[in-house]
């Protein structure tokens, strides 16, 4: 139950962050994607233990968590580049890699939300 809340609440997070600075609103989408990430896949892991995820949910759950990581990877290296040259370019260069790891995140969310449910 606590994990569910604390996806719940970091989506939220996420959802707010539009007032802080460009280059710190990336970072805490970047920290909130991990911890979601980080969160999400225990349960996961604890759902196929107890045989409650069909073969079909596990690789669904797989695919999404794999591009949502491969999103925030991409972020990441647009976040370290965009704070050593602080380039215009660089700059939409990551406010696109943010915004893409925000839509993969919210797709990982909507495959995982039903899954933690089931487990409470």
């Amino acid at each position: 139950m606590r994990r569910a809340i604390a996806i719940v609440m970091l989506v939220a997070f996420v959802a707010g962050c539009a007032s802080m600075s460009f280059e710190r609103r990336a970072v805490n989408v970047l920290a909130n994607a991990a911890t979601a990430y980080e969160t999400a896949m225990p349960i996961v892991a604890d759902l196929t233990k107890k045989g409650l995820l069909t073969a079909e949910e596990k690789t669904t759950i797989i695919r999404a968590a794999l591009i949502m990581w491969s999103a925030y990877h991409e972020a990441q290296l647009a976040l370290e580049v965009y704070h050593v040259t602080k380039s215009a370019e660089d700059e939409a260069k990551l406010e696109t890699a943010i915004k893409a790891l925000a839509e993969r995140l919210s797709e990982f969310y909507k495959i995982v939300e039903p899954l933690i449910k089931r487990q409470q």
